[in-house]
């Protein structure tokens, strides 16, 4: 399950620490920073953001294009490539979808599908099409309401609260594998409990972050080089 591999993560943790006491580094000074593409920066938020004891002091998170929920009402993508957004702020993304340029990335009974394989696969596929009525999850039904309140937990956002460590994160304006929408979310509830975030946007990129055809693409990786430089820099404890 997900949480297996969380506790995977503090093993390994675990040992690169004692590693490092066993090559003479002071135990007492480490300091980390952990980061993840896709899924992996699904993994990275739910691990920085849940896990309480972790063995070396944890300073700050990078997410690449990492979803950081299930829920169907987030999983969208821009229509046209065209109408890519200038920026991915709440405000921008409120405006797309008043402006029709959205587009769902999965239909609700797939994201649903995903929720109970990450349960262990509690629901029948007849339950599961119990939770949809015109292809949209009904967020009454009792069943559906029941999932959710399960699969939450494997949700990053469920955990963030006003000790939530600084995030780091970019992502694509054409991602037809994420959507343009987590951020948004990322960043609102964030910014609830005043928590630091920033988001680099590659507007002209999709889910590979790999758009450097011209010198405009290049400078968005160009900045998020810079602003990993930066984090460390603020968050890494500075000491002669």
């Amino acid at each position: 399950s997900i949480f297996r591999i969380l506790d995977d993560i503090t093993a390994c943790i675990t040992s690169i620490k004692e590693e490092l006491k066993d090559r003479g580094f002071n135990e007492n000074k480490l300091e980390l920073a952990i980061g993840g593409y896709s899924s992996g920066a699904h993994i990275t938020l739910l691990y920085g953001y849940s896990i309480k004891n972790i063995p070396i002091p944890l300073k700050f998170l990078i997410d690449f294009v990492g979803p950081i929920t299930l829920e169907p009402k987030y999983w969208y993508k821009i229509k046209n490539s065209k109408d890519t957004l200038e920026n991915i702020e709440s405000e921008d993304i409120e405006r797309a979808f008043k402006e029709e340029k959205l587009v769902k990335v999965f239909d609700d009974i797939i994201l649903v599908g995903l929720m109970n394989a990450f349960i262990g696969r509690k629901y029948t596929e007849e339950e599961l099409k119990e939770m949809i009525e015109n292809k949209k999850v009904k967020e009454n039904n009792e069943k559906y309401k029941e999932l959710f309140n399960m699969v939450k937990y494997a949700f990053p956002t469920t955990y963030i609260n006003s000790k939530t460590v600084p995030t780091l994160c970019q992502y694509g304006g054409d991602d037809t594998v994420i959507g343009v929408c987590h951020y948004s979310y990322l960043k609102e509830i964030s910014q609830k409990y005043g928590n630091k975030i920033v988001n680099v946007y590659m507007k002209n990129s999709g889910h590979f972050l790999n758009e450097i055809n011209n010198e405009k693409d290049l400078e968005p990786i160009r900045e998020m080089h810079f602003q990993i430089l930066n984090f460390a820099k603020l968050y890494f404890t500075n000491e002669k």
